[in-house]
């Protein structure tokens, strides 16, 4: 069974491996030289920035996968847990707090947190619950309460995710059995809330001091949105930080893609960079031809435009060479393929890629657009029920919001950040108000600081500092790099951040800058509208309100990644990569894989599986169950 995969980003990556050893022929292409998408990685001067994700949370999801690939965590990363797990500093400007990190379980807290906790594992270890409510006690006298159960709500709600929402496909009745469990009528005079009411809101009824709002609602932006716009379900977020804690892979997190690359050559994959698919050749649907053809078409070839020449002319077989239709450039290949998998912005796959007929979603939903391509979407003004409810149905999709991302190489040390740092205004409302509703660069911006240096000497020169500074900002693609009010902007925030950790010559002492801008994403990844994350993981783009992972018009065609279930971040793409082997093995279950699933046999041939297409089947080969 010959399968293709779109893009070299984690989902990508994940999802070829997986399927590789499960049997499958399998080419990934990835149209930049590098791989790893937004999780890229610049080396410069000494320093090595990690370019996009830098929180590692949710690790029983990686070792999981690690497991799945024969191997563990413990072999491919070398782990750490922070302590202190991150830092806020005041609204005031008056201060900072620590946020406790994770201690090995059944252990004492250590007496100073200024060294990492060395692991060899990604379990056995948790936040010491009183050392985060001794922490909301000093801020607020008699909040411990209410946030004890806050976070027992929340890892009760987490638990009940992975068990039912996350590792499933939602086809079918038994896709949907996960909401008729006993496990999810139990909790149904809970769900309403969870549901209907806000994040926000949520933390609101819990605590009243605003450092303890802000980090009970600052996952919000990890869902690619904000606390009044997500559902009061992902409270489960601070289950990841709160009670398991945060961990770092030493060298930085692009060593994940480093690892899941390695595995996925190791499995047989044929990883192509620097080769952009262009085309997708699909038929209709036919009423003729084997079961299930009448309903939908099938994907038989994709066409492939490489800007770097093979190295080794014999990692892709079956391909054949045809002339670019525009006379413009370099020779085409054709491959053809028995199965695709997207795995990279569904918006460019399915409206610059596909034919019309095959696509999933309308173009509408995409929002009309100005000159220069930049999407306008009608905003949901307070983010209330009524207004995330009337958004859905009018079927426009929300792409949360873009980044401003800066990435420094600074002399000299900074002893006021920690390894996670958080800086918020004062009055966060309106600033989400300005990069939700207003669509501007926000006036003052609240900013996220990495300082990966703190723990990990590797990236930087001796006596520098690494910083990599993400602000929120509009999903407008015409923000970019190079603009003179963007650089001017970034210029702003690097200043504002020096006066708040007593380095006002900030700006005068970075050696080594880079800034990617919504527009840069837009160019380097082809994000829909510039957006950092994917689109904001919203009531209706969570769970079975977001993309499905089998296309409902292509047979033999899936998605994985950030438009599709689960969502936005690297565990649910390595999570979106197992659905995808899931939908192939006909597995409706909601509930993670068992490594024996992956018998070399499965997608060879040699055991046939319901609902895949059989190797040499060709185009019309596709059987539904």
């Amino acid at each position: 069974m010959r399968i293709g995969v779109i893009g070299g980003g984690i989902a990508g990556l994940a999802t070829a491996t997986l399927l590789a050893r499960a049997g499958a022929d399998v080419d990934l292409w990835e149209k930049n030289p590098q791989l790893g998408g937004r999780a890229g990685i610049i080396e410069d001067s000494g320093f090595t920035f990690d370019t996009g994700p830098s929180w590692y949370l949710m690790p029983e999801v990686f070792e999981h996968f690690f497991n799945l690939c024969g191997t563990s965590t413990d072999e491919q990363l070398d782990m750490i847990t922070l302590d202190p797990g991150y830092r806020i500093f005041d609204t005031a400007g008056s201060g900072s707090i620590d946020v406790p990190g994770a201690i090995p379980t059944g252990g004492h807290s250590p007496a100073a947190t200024t060294a990492p906790i060395h692991t060899g594992s990604t379990g056995g270890h948790r936040v010491p619950r009183e050392r985060v409510l001794s922490l909301a006690e000093a801020l607020e006298p008699g909040s411990s309460h209410t946030l004890d159960a806050y976070l027992d709500e929340a890892s009760d709600t987490y638990r009940l995710a992975l068990d039912s929402f996350l590792y499933t496909t939602f086809t079918g009745a038994r896709g949907y059995s996960a909401l008729a469990s006993a496990r999810v009528l139990s909790r149904l005079p809970r769900l309403p809330g969870l549901l209907a009411g806000s994040l926000g809101h949520r933390v609101e009824r819990t605590v009243e001091h605003p450092l303890l709002r802000q980090m009970l609602g600052y996952p919000a932006v990890f869902l690619g949105t904000e606390p009044r716009r997500a559902p009061a379900l992902y409270q489960l977020m601070s289950h990841l930080d709160l009670v398991d804690g945060v961990q770092y892979p030493l060298g930085g997190m692009h060593t994940i893609i480093t690892a899941i690359a390695g595995l996925a050559r190791a499995a047989g994959v044929r990883i192509h960079t620097g080769a952009e698919v262009v085309a997708v050749r699909a038929d209709r649907p036919t009423s003729r031809g084997m079961r299930g053809s009448g309903r939908s078409g099938s994907v038989h070839e994709v066409l492939i435009r490489r800007s770097t020449p093979r190295s080794n002319p014999h990692t892709a077989p079956h391909s054949n060479p045809q002339r670019d239709p525009a006379g413009t450039g370099p020779a085409l290949e054709s491959v053809p393929l028995d199965f695709l998998v997207s795995a990279g912005d569904q918006h460019h796959f399915e409206t610059r890629l596909l034919p019309g007929w095959a696509r999933t979603v309308r173009p509408q939903a995409w929002g009309r657009t100005v000159p220069g391509g930049a999407a306008i979407h009608s905003p949901v003004t307070h983010g209330g029920t009524r207004e995330r409810v009337a958004s859905a149905l009018g079927g426009r999709k929300d792409p949360g919001f873009g980044a401003l991302t800066l990435m420094l190489g600074v002399r000299g040390r900074l002893p006021e950040l920690t390894h996670h740092n958080l800086f918020f205004t004062r009055d966060w409302d309106r600033n989400f108000d300005q990069i939700f509703t207003e669509r501007v660069l926000p006036q003052p911006a609240s900013a996220y600081v990495c300082t990966p240096s703190v723990t990990d000497p590797s990236v930087a020169p001796a006596d520098c500092e690494n910083l990599f500074v993400l602000v929120p900002v509009p999903a407008d693609e015409q923000l970019r790099a190079g603009r003179n009010d963007v650089e001017d902007y970034a210029d702003g925030i690097v200043d504002a951040v020096g006066a708040r950790i007593d380095a006002p010559d900030l700006r005068e002492r970075t050696l080594v800058r880079h800034l990617l801008a919504p527009g840069d994403y837009a160019r380097s990844y082809y994000a829909w509208s510039g957006t950092a994350l994917g689109p904001a993981n919203t009531l209706f783009q969570s769970a079975m309100f977001r993309g499905r992972t089998l296309s409902r018009r292509v047979g033999n065609l899936a998605y994985a990644g950030t438009y599709a279930a689960p969502g936005v971040g690297l565990p649910m793409a390595l999570i979106s990569a197992e659905n995808v082997l899931k939908a192939l093995l006909d597995d409706r279950s909601t509930h993670p894989l068992e490594p024996a699933a992956l018998r070399k046999e499965v997608l060879r041939g040699e055991t046939p599986c319901p609902g895949t297409l059989q190797p040499g089947a060709g185009r019309t080969g596709v059987q539904h169950p």
